[in-house]
């Protein structure tokens, strides 16, 4: 990505989702969670108080019954052992009685069941749990190095970071809160947004007084009660100058870790304003009127639990608009249920989105086949259990024996989620026993049916492909722009997990209802491809005058509309750059 606005953010530098910078944004990739989940996190993330222990394996059990044919999909192996290597002559390290020694031997270290609950809970929900090797050595691999819940916190992290996915990981208890204050829409920091690194260097040395040149305020923000204004330059910081500095050196000087003096630089006089960190409410919808009557929805992003609401009032507040523009461009994703109502809005009835996603087996056999404990809780050692199959009868060969039947050594669900004119419902299938059950949802009217266009480039992911595969599939909207980033997996959250920390681990792989699968956000990034093909302009306000892919979806809803094409002026090099890609 060429294009990156920065903000001053509470502990850390805040930049657009990219490939590039994926694992910082770990934090607003798509979450899965049911109606129960969220009341829970936001529960915990309003009072402030020691987050719940129920977690999202406290879900609902429902009875399943069996499942329509869905992708094959092959499970990646783990990686394999290569046998250790010759020894090499040393001397022996001293015994572990003797006072300061450290044993080596995991095995001669105790457990730390704060490790074990993390990595369990991982195992059994992630979609690839091959990933992380040897399981049985992992367990015990950080046992001597555990002295601490914070230490289990740290190196169950590391466990999960075996498996190369950057949306398998462990969050501490300050993390989680930051977490759970973005979920509400409320960020802690300052509130600046600056012109981009990009457009500083293009400058060159010396075209500016410092290499921060401030280009917007949140509303409310601390700056803006400060009144820093657009078009202000920071160039000192708690008496430091910015002058000569990098554009990232003079950033790390201004994360909002704390109360600061910045030195102002406007028309000519420069000046002290202090400044000290504070809530910063950020929507996740913004909404516009366009001319030619167009509605222009800027959704930012599906990481608040608000956000289909807030859609939703966009609509009702622009219902006689005689069409709509829905920006997803730079939308990172969010949570996975409010793509889904988002959709609602759109779309009348049929599939939204379909998922095949992980569920923990009761017990893995010494075999590694999966045990299916009955209701009874009586877990059999030799033969496989189905809740309502009649037993396995031993084989004719070895009659003091029962034969154990080969089942799949992790079990999966399909989940399809299908809009009625009434309700949404969730039908759930168990691979393994075929079992299959409905939940039905509320579900938002459909309000738009009216011309309908949706911005995409490469950085709308996750929630925002479910949003968008859903409108496309079922033609309730026309899509300009480019290929979104291809991000067709989802994760799973575990709060109140050791130390006040948060699980998460990919736990699903969603498709589009044409079934469609959009990549797997790494080495498979497959992404939707746009209806109508406009290149990102970089340097270029998004919602300008000067801005192709929004002015190509204008002419599609003329188009659809019978008017005459508009005209538009071409792009401006070295355009104002839109301040709406990062949260301060």
């Amino acid at each position: 990505m060429k294009e990156i606005n920065s903000a001053a953010t509470g502990g850390s530098n805040s930049r657009p989702f990219s490939p590039e910078n994926a694992q910082d944004h770990i934090h607003i990739v798509p979450d899965f969670m049911d109606e129960t989940d969220r009341a829970l996190f936001l529960e915990a993330a309003q009072q402030k108080a020691k987050p719940s222990d129920k977690t999202p394996s406290e879900k609902r059990s429902p009875k399943h019954l069996p499942a329509p044919e869905i992708p094959n999909e092959k499970l990646l192996p783990g990686p394999k052992g290569k046998g250790a290597p010759a020894p090499i002559d040393k001397p022996p390290s001293p015994p572990a009685e003797v006072q300061g020694a450290v044993p080596q031997n995991p095995a001669d270290c105790a457990a730390s069941n704060a490790y074990l609950e993390l990595l369990n809970k991982a195992y059994d929900y992630m979609y690839e749990p091959d990933r992380l090797g040897d399981y049985d050595a992992l367990k015990s691999k950080y046992n001597c190095q555990i002295k601490s819940v914070d230490d289990a916190v740290k190196y169950a992290g590391e466990a999960l970071a075996i498996t190369k996915d950057p949306y398998n990981s462990v969050f501490d208890k300050k993390q989680s809160e930051g977490r759970s204050d973005e979920s509400r829409g409320v960020w802690k920091g300052f509130g600046f947004n600056f012109a981009s690194k990009q457009d500083v260097e293009k400058a060159g040395a010396g075209a500016f007084p410092s290499p921060l040149k401030v280009t917007g305020v949140f509303a409310g923000s601390p700056v803006e009660k400060q009144d820093i204004k657009p078009g202000d330059f920071i160039v000192g910081v708690n008496q430091t100058s910015l002058k000569g500095k990098t554009f990232d050196e003079a950033y790390a000087l201004v994360k909002a870790d704390g109360a600061k003096v910045f030195t102002i630089a406007r028309d000519g006089k420069e000046f002290d304003v202090p400044v000290t960190p504070g809530d910063i409410p950020i929507p996740a919808v913004t909404e516009k009127r366009l001319d030619d009557n167009i509605a222009y929805i800027n959704l930012k992003t599906f990481g608040q639990a608000t956000t289909a609401e807030q859609l939703k009032k966009a609509v009702e507040k622009n219902v006689n608009a005689d069409g709509f523009i829905i920006d997803l461009r730079h939308n990172p994703g969010g949570f996975f249920d409010e793509a889904i109502k988002a959709a609602s809005l759109f779309v009348k009835d049929g599939t939204v989105v379909t998922v095949r996603e992980r569920i923990p087996p009761a017990q893995i056999a010494a075999t590694g086949n999966v045990t299916i404990t009955p209701p009874q809780n009586v877990a059999p050692v030799d033969a496989i259990s189905v809740p309502g199959a009649a037993p396995v009868l031993p084989s004719a060969l070895v009659p003091e024996k029962p034969v154990a039947r080969v089942e799949p050594r992790f079990n999966y669900q399909h989940t399809s989620y299908d809009l009625t004119a009434t309700g949404l419902n969730k039908v759930m299938t168990n691979e393994g026993t075929q079992e299959k059950n409905t939940e039905v949802r509320d579900r938002f009217p459909d309000l738009v049916d009216k011309p309908t266009v949706i911005l995409v480039d490469a950085d709308s992911a996750s929630s925002s492909e479910v949003f968008t595969g859903a409108l496309k599939d079922h033609g309730d909207a026309y899509v300009v722009g480019t290929r979104t980033y291809g991000k067709g997996i989802g994760q799973m959250n575990f709060y109140g997990m050791a130390g006040g920390s948060t699980l998460r681990v990919t736990n699903f792989h969603y498709f589009n209802p044409s079934g469609h699968w959009p990549g797997d956000a790494a080495s498979n990034r497959i992404g939707i491809m746009p209806d109508q093909l406009v290149p990102t302009q970089p340097g270029v306000e998004r919602g300008s005058e000067q801005d192709l892919q929004l002015q190509a979806g204008i002419a599609q809803i003329n188009k659809m509309l019978g008017r005459a094409p508009k005209v538009v002026a071409p792009a401006v090099p070295g355009g104002v750059v839109a301040p709406i890609e990062n949260h301060p």
